[in-house]
């Protein structure tokens, strides 16, 4: 069985073949991004270090990597999930409290948790399952309580 560093530093060599730049750091909230930088595409993941539980670390790192995921298909995504989709020229700031953002957030997270576990099996990394769809549960959950807060307001 590999080792969690070696799982993690397996992803971490995909995505930097994808073009996506990596970075695991105490004290970073997770997250994908794609932006401009001197007319530039930059497309980078951040993940908070989680020295007491690696196996965290490996779930939200594979998670990112399937908004990664999402975003290289988006096109496609964007078909098959219409209107529930979450675009580039969105306003986010604007658009965050609408019925229709909060559903395709929701949409997107599911997404992405669901292309991490895919990525992972595509790796060939011996990923725990359950304990992974574990965590895919409580996020989403955070997710929908979340959305239900706004739906509220």
């Amino acid at each position: 069985m590999m080792c969690l560093s070696k799982q993690i530093k397996t992803v971490r060599d995909w995505l930097q073949s994808q073009g996506i730049q990596v970075g695991i750091r105490k004290d970073y909230a997770d997250y994908f991004l794609v932006r401009t930088h001197n007319k530039k595409l930059i497309k980078e993941i951040k993940i908070q270090k989680r020295s007491t539980d690696k196996h965290l670390e490996l779930f939200y790192l594979l998670h990112e990597a399937g908004h990664s995921i999402t975003y290289q298909n988006q096109v496609t995504w964007s078909y098959q999930n219409l209107p529930y989709t979450l675009g580039a020229q969105i306003n986010e700031e604007q658009e965050r409290h609408k019925d229709w953002f909060i559903v395709a957030n929701i949409m997107e997270e599911h997404d992405a948790w669901r292309n991490g576990k895919m990525l992972a099996r595509q790796l060939q990394i011996e990923l725990d399952e359950k304990a992974y769809d574990a965590e895919w549960v409580d996020a989403i959950k955070d997710y929908i309580n979340d959305g239900h807060r706004k739906f509220q307001n």
